[in-house]
């Protein structure tokens, strides 16, 4: 049998990483079987559309929302500019790749393009979802015909879309519709998303969107192997599905041993046309998280086991096979959060092999990145970059928050960091429970000093509580409140009451104080905004050493 997989528009900004749960499903499956899966990555390829087809660009034609009703209609002469920067996009993203451009330059470059694909993006969710109940949308079919016909042309048995943000959702409904219409083959829907959906969610996308036959949540290996095999479906690990109106939930299941699972595998994707200027690929070490215990992490759930992590050496020879099969040596470690000791082992067998890489990785905050000695053997490694998850330099918030860090040693860390070139980007959290006013104010100051001092981006987000986290199960519990807001009804569409979820706020904080400490942090912290406010895939833009002498000077 054969299954095509598709990693849907529209998320995150821009197309910057291969989609790892996918491919690592085709190397799992293909491995274990005689199966054939077939990747694809819509999400770029919507993107490459968007700045070559003017079909796709001119969005006004398909919108049917008055211009009193639309934001890009209230800004024509500026959404005008946008769209005449298009014109240029593409010659600005060959620019990118270039190892001479300077990199504030290119992230210059890249937030510009990001800018503008952001309101693009806007736009065509509203349309797409306004369309999905109608019948009568030839104009709109034709756009999708393209990702159609790629899918029926591989001949699958089942079509699988991976959501990984609830902004892909409404493209794979609708793509998923016109598929099942033409081809009547198997749809399921599975990811991050399915996993943290309620129940009462799970049940709404069934009865609401017949044309989806299945839903998996949490880890796939299992549940699409099963499929492929054509195991009955109450036997299948880890499958939703609708039995006489009723939903059915079957138990969950993984593999244990994940020593048994093999590097993801990228060879259905053009990897130079992702918007980095040189090849990155992701790989990971474990499943779960080692420590899961912060009240507000949502990662847990996409996982239906305990903390497993992958032999060292193992790793060691995925990686090599990454590099002989794909020409590059840069990589990024997607674990939610990797510990101390394990990386004290990883090191050993890098030295042990000779491997000349480079890369990037989300450490779990430890008392050992003081030390000199560990530090200077990271980066001999090929240690570039490292993420730290700080969310509050408060002792009291980050004990509120079971993080389980000594937020005392984050200088010494940054001095030692910066000593051995090894450049940190930091993540913080503003609106979590029991953090007034006065400590986001005291973090404010102690970041700007340290950034004066140190060298680091400063990444902020707003606390979001997600449906199955341990805050979203006793928000009362934790000073929060359901926020009022006003919700689009979307004419009567389903697809909004999907996807309307309760949004929560801080009781401790308003939120009108709370976003102007969010804009006042960026002010005064990331003062170089080219420079400074730097997501996560954005670290291997150019040569991280190059740069951080520049900016120093």
């Amino acid at each position: 049998m054969k299954a095509v997989l598709i990693f849907p528009p529209f998320n995150l900004d821009l197309p910057s990483y291969i989609p790892f749960g996918i491919s690592s499903l085709k190397s799992y499956v293909e491995l274990n079987s005689e199966h054939e899966i077939k990747c694809f990555d819509f999400n770029q390829e919507f993107f490459f559309n968007a700045l070559s087809d003017t079909k796709v660009l001119d969005i006004c034609i398909y919108c049917k929302r008055t211009k009193a009703g639309c934001a890009q209609s209230k800004q024509k002469n500026k959404f005008d500019e946008e769209m005449q920067f298009k014109k240029s996009s593409l010659y600005l993203l060959t620019l990118l790749k270039d190892p001479t451009l300077d990199y504030r330059l290119k992230c210059k470059i890249r937030h510009s393009i990001s800018k503008f694909y952001k309101n693009f993006v806007d736009c065509w969710i509203w349309i797409i979802s306004s369309r999905i109940s109608s019948n009568s949308n030839k104009d709109l079919d034709r756009i999708f015909r393209y990702y159609m016909e790629k899918v029926i042309f591989e001949q699958p048995d089942i079509i699988g879309f991976s959501l990984f943000s609830y902004s892909q959702l409404a493209f794979s409904l609708y793509l998923a519709k016109l598929l099942k219409n033409s081809s009547n083959r198997t749809i399921i829907f599975g990811g991050h998303i399915i996993s943290i959906m309620s129940q009462e969610k799970r049940s709404m996308l069934l009865n609401n969107y017949n044309f989806i036959d299945y839903l998996i949540e949490k880890e796939g290996e299992l549940a699409l192997l099963g499929l492929l095999n054509q195991k009955p479906r109450e036997r299948v690990p880890n499958l939703i599905y609708l039995e006489k109106n009723t939903i059915k939930t079957n138990r969950l299941m993984a593999v244990n041993d994940i020593n048994k699972l093999p590097a993801p595998d990228y060879s259905d994707f053009d990897i130079d046309k992702y918007i980095l200027p040189s090849r990155v690929l992701l790989l990971s070490t474990s499943k779960n998280c080692p420590w899961n215990k912060c009240i507000f992490c949502s990662s847990p759930l996409s996982f239906n086991k305990g903390f497993r992590q992958k032999k060292p050496a193992l790793v060691i020879k995925d990686v090599k096979m990454l590099i002989n099969k794909y020409r590059t040596n840069i990589f990024f470690f997607i674990d939610p959060c990797l510990t101390v000791g394990y990386l004290e082992r990883l090191l050993r067998e890098v030295r042990k092999s000779g491997l000349k890489i480079n890369y990037g990785l989300c450490l779990r905050f430890e008392k050992k990145l003081k030390d000199k000695k560990f530090m200077k053997a990271l980066y001999e490694s090929g240690c570039r970059y490292i993420q730290l998850g700080v969310e509050t330099l408060v002792s009291r918030v980050s004990k509120i928050i079971n993080k389980g860090i000594d937020v005392n040693n984050f200088e010494e860390t940054l001095i030692n960091c910066k000593r051995n070139n090894i450049y940190c980007h930091i993540t913080a959290i503003f609106g979590l429970p029991f953090q007034y006013k006065k400590d986001i104010e005291k973090e404010i100051r102690e970041y700007r000093r340290l950034s004066n001092k140190t060298d680091f981006t400063f990444e902020i987000n707003m606390l979001s509580v997600i449906c199955g986290t341990t805050i979203h199960k006793s928000f009362k519990k934790y000073a929060m409140r359901i926020k009022k807001q006003r919700l689009a009804n979307l004419n009567g569409n389903p697809l909004s009451q999907l996807l309307r979820e309760p949004r929560y706020e801080s009781a401790c904080i308003n939120s009108r104080s709370l976003r102007r400490l969010f804009l006042k942090a960026n002010k005064e912290i990331n003062k170089d905004r080219t420079f400074r406010d730097v997501c996560r895939d954005d670290i291997f833009l150019a040569d991280i050493n190059s740069y951080r002498t520049k900016a120093a000077s």
